[in-house]
């Protein structure tokens, strides 16, 4: 017997995976309107309009579907995000590059009960954010300075904010929020070297983890040729940059 496994949205319900059982015999299924989810963002006692919110799945499903559920604030910082299925574990967390200047808010972990149509979560202040800066080196201690793209992610979400690269090799990224996070490096005929003591070499994506003892410190990113590519360099330095 043929079993297919499929995932349905209909406006207006929540979605919902379904066992689809080929053996001839007819079969029904009833979607809810699932739970709403509301909440109100705010910076020094003002809404923060136009902050873009949203809920991803802490656990993905047998399909590995993890859809994320976005929304804008209101001109009164308030935020509705609809049709969300009971019973479930999700991540909240407002995007980087959405929020007011000097203002982040980090991931929170979100319980939508069965039962419950209506989830308020009621106002939630926005922290300070912090700023991380740093310099992509080469092995011969030089600064990268073409074809470099670096972005910073929230682990497990959609989450993504792009870092400002400078002609000496610099970056910074503003509005981080206080959490783990993820640099994610790629820059033409290089990789990044195992000497970066943060780095996850066996993510499908290598990656370098930025932990909280990296805030307020310089991070230089290391790089090495990479073997696939027909551009060679020489040996890698850690070398300090001076920032204003």
């Amino acid at each position: 017997v043929a079993v297919l496994i499929a995932k349905v949205h209909a406006r207006g319900y929540a979605p919902r995976i379904l066992d689809l059982v080929n053996d001839g015999t007819p079969r029904s299924w009833t979607l809810t309107e699932g739970a709403t989810v509301h909440g109100t963002l705010r910076r020094h006692g003002r809404p923060a309009v136009g902050a873009v919110v949203g809920v991803v799945p802490v656990f993905r499903d047998s399909l590995g579907f993890s859809d994320s559920t976005e929304i804008a604030t209101n001109g009164d910082g308030e935020f509705s995000i609809p049709n969300l299925p009971p019973g479930g574990e999700y991540r909240l967390y407002a995007r980087m590059d959405s929020l007011p200047a000097g203002s982040g808010l980090s991931t929170r972990p979100l319980l939508v009960p069965e039962g419950e149509p209506i989830v308020d979560l009621g106002p939630m202040v926005l922290e300070d954010s912090w700023t991380l800066r740093g310099r992509v080196v080469t092995e011969d201690g030089g600064a990268a300075t073409a074809g470099v793209t670096l972005g910073v992610q929230r682990e497990e979400t959609d989450d993504f904010l792009m870092a400002d690269v400078f002609p000496d090799g610099s970056f910074e990224a503003r509005g981080l929020p206080k959490e783990e996070l993820i640099l994610l490096v790629d820059v033409e005929g290089f990789r990044l070297s195992p000497l970066n003591d943060n780095l996850e070499a066996k993510a499908s994506t290598p990656f370098l983890r930025i932990r909280p003892r990296d805030r307020g410190r310089l991070l230089n990113v290391l790089l090495e040729p990479d073997p696939r590519s027909s551009r060679a360099v020489p040996r890698a330095e850690n070398i300090p940059l001076p920032l204003p």
